[in-house]
């Protein structure tokens, strides 16, 4: 269990030394789970139930983790898929939440779909199945649980991802305390979308971290996209990043032409994504705007977040707060 704010520890640099090194022990993620096609509807709903409980994001990146790596390599009757997912959920809050914050069976037997309760033809799993699945988790891990993930790195990342020499369209910002809570709404919605898809198992944690920090950047226009001094802090290039950079832009630009349809209730065809132009001394935004809505399936888990809008932008390089 991680130390409560580690990252403002005068040893952070020590610990994230640590997280790096643990990162080289991860297992290669293979892609080919014949069920990851269900992965989606079990991700969503882990998110509402983590939200509806109050757990951390800790919590939730360390429960998927769990469950893309056993869903990876073990195949499990379908009708126990959200046991599974259940499972990995309390695996993972016995290991980075208090003990009071564990749900019981019984709360999360009530959080299930109603789709799911009615072809289970009773009101959820058993105690005897949660005890079975647990231990077959915990075998096929090895019983190692402890696993460094993208909300491990990006609170440390965000410790320094705005900078009093930015850029705001090529105009000074007034204050980096200013822009910093714009970086971290975009910085977490950029995590949640890399939980969306297991295509970014693929990348190490603490890229797809840095990846989330300069994807904020571009959407925010502050310049330049990826500053020396994160990179120093990250140990990546922006080359490195920009793969997996793309990807999570490809998804937000998505996310924007589909609440546009939304917004406008008419079904328009989804522009092609286009890459922006990404530069370390100056950025010319013309395809990506912020943008305050998540990927349609997180609309209900983040509900509470705060819009971020190209309206709140004020010129002169000041941002408002809303």
């Amino acid at each position: 269990m991680m130390d409560i704010e580690w990252w403002r520890n005068l040893i952070a640099a020590d610990i994230y030394a640590t997280l790096k090194q643990k990162e080289q022990e991860l297992p290669v993620f293979h892609s080919q789970g014949f069920q990851l096609s269900a992965r989606t509807y079990l991700v969503d709903w882990l998110s509402l139930v983590v939200e509806q409980l109050q757990l951390s994001s800790l919590t939730l990146h360390l429960a998927i983790f769990l469950l893309d790596f056993y869903m990876d390599s073990v195949d499990t009757d379908r009708y126990k898929l959200y046991l599974l997912a259940m499972t990995c959920l309390r695996v993972a809050c016995k290991f980075e939440e208090h003990i009071d914050k564990l749900p019981r069976p019984s709360v999360l037997n009530s959080l299930l779909p109603k789709t799911v309760g009615i072809s289970l033809g009773y009101d959820g799993y058993l105690l005897p199945d949660f005890l079975d699945m647990e231990l077959s988790v915990l075998r096929f891990h090895n019983w190692r649980i402890s696993a460094p993930t993208t909300a491990h790195f990006l609170p440390y990342f965000l410790t320094i991802a705005a900078d009093e020499g930015d850029l705001h369209n090529g105009v000074p910002i007034v204050s980096k305390t200013v822009v910093l809570p714009y970086l971290e709404k975009h910085a977490k919605y950029f995590s949640e979308i890399s939980l969306q898809d297991h295509t970014f198992r693929d990348y190490p944690p603490s890229l797809t971290a840095a990846a989330c920090i300069a994807a904020s950047r571009i959407c925010l226009h502050l310049t330049p996209t990826w500053p020396k001094h994160m990179m120093l802090l990250t140990d990546y290039y922006l080359e490195e990043l920009l793969p997996c950079m793309q990807l999570m832009l490809r998804y937000h630009q998505r996310d924007e032409a589909n609440q546009a349809m939304t917004a406008t209730a008419v079904v328009t065809p989804v522009v092609e994504y286009v890459a922006p132009t990404i530069s370390t001394t100056y950025y010319n935004p013309h395809v990506i705007h912020p943008h305050p809505h998540p990927h349609p399936h997180w609309v209900a888990y983040n509900h509470h977040l705060h819009h971020v809008t190209t309206a709140h932008i004020h010129p002169l390089g000041q941002l408002a707060l809303s």
